[in-house]
């Protein structure tokens, strides 16, 4: 969950902009195209209901699970295709940190929790496994 209920509602505008879009896509698109636009939607509802206080209800390893199978998803067809690997690597990248936010977590971005008082000792391990996943998505999507 996120502090700043102001943040909260920033980002939950963008996450519902964002699942709304890929809503609309959903019946346009056949086969695997249709699953991957589905499976965006499922993502931004997933990131919503993380952000919030009642997205604790959920399990931790139902986030983990989710995440995990759609990790797979995004690097068989990264794998199958020709010409968008670079974009579905990303993809699969996105999600398998979204997996381990899970299951580092005790809870759904337990971890955003830093952005209220009181704070907590920097774990350093964690710092620069974050900033190397940021860095690596970075560059992955300066390559699309």
């Amino acid at each position: 969950m996120i502090g700043p209920e102001s943040l909260r509602w920033v980002l939950t505008a963008a996450f519902v902009a964002a699942s709304a879009f890929h809503l609309a896509r959903v019946p346009r698109f056949p086969g695997a195209d249709r699953l991957t636009e589905a499976t965006h939607l499922a993502m931004g509802v997933a990131m919503v209901a993380m952000i919030w206080p009642w997205g604790r209800f959920v399990p931790p390893p139902v986030w983990v699970g989710v995440f995990t199978a759609s990790t797979g998803f995004f690097v068989v067809r990264a794998w199958r295709s020709a010409g968008r690997r670079v974009t579905l690597g990303l993809f699969a990248t996105s999600m398998a940190a979204c997996a381990w936010m899970g299951q580092a977590s005790s809870g759904p971005l337990d971890g955003m929790d830093m952005l209220a008082p009181p704070p907590s000792p920097v774990s350093w391990p964690a710092l620069c496994h974050g900033l190397m996943s940021a860095g690596m998505g970075l560059a992955l999507l300066t390559m699309v």
